[in-house]
């Protein structure tokens, strides 16, 4: 209840030993919770805090966060994003099901974090596409037209090195059989 003071309006830390904190309007407290146990109602209100269990979630946010923010130059072919979205919606969830349940992983990773990596995979690749004041993004029409042949395989490869990423070596040959 001592750090609910901070949180407030008036800004001031009360210790314990009665010392009374206060805080500029330049400062700012950031905090790093393992769980919220034993946060009473009013701090979790206080700091905005939402808690969501990652099941609850779904993917489907995953999947439009990271579609909105495709370089812009994706828009000169706007079925780019429909196709990506529906890799993502056909391949995504059977595969982690398929990591999960039919191979031996040597890390167990949780889902969320292996879709993110399939996506920091991708957009190593999409980066080239980004415009920039060299570059505009007009330049990029023949580029991203050209992409098309591509789309599908890279997402498969990259799905691969990601979701693939943390079977054991022996699972990797069951692995490889149910991706091809």
């Amino acid at each position: 209840e001592n750090m609910n003071t901070v949180l407030d309006d008036n800004k001031k830390l009360c210790l314990v030993s009665g010392e009374i904190i206060a805080l500029t309007a330049k400062m700012r407290m950031q905090f790093e919770v393992e769980d919220l146990e034993v946060a009473s109602p009013a701090t979790v209100s206080r700091c905005g805090m939402i808690y969501m269990e990652p099941e609850s979630l779904g993917f489907d946010v995953f999947y439009d966060s990271w579609i909105e923010v495709l370089p812009e130059t994706f828009s000169f072919k706007p079925e780019y994003a429909d196709t990506l979205r529906r890799l993502c919606g056909e391949l995504i969830a059977p595969t982690l099901v398929f990591v999960s349940k039919g191979c031996t992983q040597v890390v167990k990773c949780q889902d969320n974090n292996l879709i993110q990596s399939l996506f920091r995979l991708l957009d190593c690749y999409f980066v080239q596409f980004v415009p920039n004041e060299l570059k505009p993004a007009a330049s990029f029409k023949e580029a991203i037209a050209n992409l098309k042949p591509s789309i599908i395989p890279l997402f498969i490869f990259c799905l691969i090195w990601s979701l693939g990423s943390s079977v054991s070596g022996q699972s990797q040959k069951i692995f490889s059989r149910y991706i091809w």
